[in-house]
């Protein structure tokens, strides 16, 4: 269904600076994607392995990777903070065998696995967070998969839109298992309830209907930004109604969370783990969390999807923290000391939260961000942000875009999930949006386009899927 979003225009100009400025929008009151996921392969004529995955000649690579019809396996390794490169493999664009790129999106209570690589939306499966004791606004608002497991993890709890019949809370941490071809819901991992409130002491979930003012809530929690530990033995979640980081144990076998811990000081959503394993990330402001405590090392400015690039898996020569800060600007950091971070550059925007996401190809020399009512590419060549293309809806209602998946073998397409209607009062429906980057130019070509009456779409997450 090509054309939803025909009536857009491209826009030449834009405003580029150094310095980075604040929003001063707090978490609860913007509701951006997730984690990120991690670097896909690199297109080779024989299947030579990328950076967490590989891609053959005729193979569809993207983050995490996809094998091409005569490609090599490669092994796969720990993507961007946030998400997970997958693992390179044979077979061809809906082959039989190996690995292949999938996307998915979550609206509502909803999960989808979508195959893009046709370079149009195929629904593949989809599954949902049951529906039992859940009020009418349960979403989920953040998601990310595990190391090593063809899993994820999803934050979600009732939206705070309209602040009428309920505001945050009832949230919970759910699994879901996924393939090539299929999804399937896998469980509750923590339920945040008065009762975890009574046993465990973490805060956010504390009280019922009568403390919160809302029939049927329990406890105010709202898990926005989730990253697992270097090692997976932990879970960390950015709070966004307190705007707080949460600590879990993960049982190796189960799943299943266990809280630990809670602290430090967090706006907007991302949240990112150092490889070393002693930080987090939430924009520049960065928390120790040794010892299984939060203690605040530098209190600066919130980002969405934040992350972590290796040196080795970038263009560019020291490590970076990539992030969306206050929903206005991409920004980058040197990352040679990990609790100072260097600005290497930073592009902004001068709209309407033009930045709520951002993702990338398998080397961060492009990026595609997601705002509202704006799409746009942005290169890098490890030391200069430059616009490449722009996409500005015209219409009447807002186009809230809020998160973005690239895939492709050199990250030449773009899932870009959003729903319309205001920040404060969204339209129930949502849907996703499929866009073709050219290589050379990062210009833009909407594709194909998809909408779900199941909710809001607010999680876009690449995977590679056995």
């Amino acid at each position: 269904m090509v054309g939803f979003h025909a009536k857009w225009g491209r826009l030449a100009a834009t405003l580029i600076f150094s310095g980075v400025i604040a929003m001063g929008c707090s978490g609860s009151s913007d509701d951006g994607g997730g984690g990120t996921a991690g670097s896909g392969g690199t297109a080779g004529s024989g299947g030579t392995a990328g950076s967490g995955g590989t891609a053959g000649s005729g193979g569809i690579g993207g983050d995490g990777g996809m094998g091409g019809a005569a490609g090599t396996g490669g092994a796969g390794g720990i993507g961007g903070a946030g998400g997970v490169g997958g693992m390179g493999g044979a077979g061809g664009v809906g082959g039989s065998t190996g690995p292949e790129a999938r996307v998915i999106v979550a609206h509502g209570r909803t999960v989808r696995l979508l195959d893009v690589s046709g370079r149009t939306i195929v629904e593949v499966a989809s599954a949902e967070i049951p529906a039992a004791g859940l009020l009418a606004g349960h979403q989920i608002f953040g998601a990310v998969q595990q190391a090593g497991q063809q899993r994820i993890y999803v934050g979600s709890s009732n939206d705070c839109s309209a602040d009428i019949d309920w505001c945050w809370g009832n949230a919970r941490i759910d699994r879901f298992t996924f393939s090539k071809t299929d999804i399937t819901y896998d469980g509750l991992a923590y339920e945040m309830n008065d009762a975890a409130f009574q046993a465990d002491g973490i805060s956010c979930a504390e009280g019922d209907e009568i403390f919160t003012g809302y029939p049927g809530q329990e406890g105010s929690c709202t898990p926005g930004g989730l990253v697992f530990s270097p090692d997976g033995t932990r879970f960390y979640v950015d709070e966004d109604a307190n705007d707080i980081v949460e600590i879990f144990s993960v049982d190796a076998g189960t799943g299943d969370l266990s809280f630990l811990a809670e602290g430090g000081s967090t706006e907007l959503h991302g949240l990112a783990a150092h490889p070393n394993g002693t930080y987090l990330y939430n924009g520049t402001n960065i928390m120790n969390i040794t010892s299984d405590m939060v203690v605040q090392v530098a209190s600066d400015f919130g980002g969405n999807d934040t992350e972590v690039a290796l040196a080795a898996s970038s263009v560019a020569t020291t490590n970076l923290l990539v992030t969306a800060i206050g929903n206005l600007n991409l920004a980058i950091y040197d990352l040679t000391d990990p609790e100072s971070p260097v600005e290497v550059d930073t592009i902004e925007f001068l709209s309407d939260a033009p930045v709520r996401a951002q993702a990338h190809n398998d080397d961060y020399s492009r990026f595609v961000l997601a705002g509202k009512d704006e799409v746009r590419t942005v290169s890098f060549d490890g030391t200069t942000l430059a616009l490449e293309d722009e996409l500005i809806a015209t219409g009447m209602s807002p186009v809230q875009n809020r998160d973005v998946a690239v895939t492709g073998d050199d990250g030449e397409l773009a899932v870009v999930v959003y729903f319309s209607g205001g920040n404060m009062n969204p339209i129930g429906a949502g849907g996703a949006v499929l866009y073709g980057i050219d290589i050379a130019t990062g210009d833009l070509t909407e594709l194909d386009a998809a909408s779900y009456a199941s909710g809001p779409g607010r999680v876009a997450l690449s995977v590679t899927a056995q």
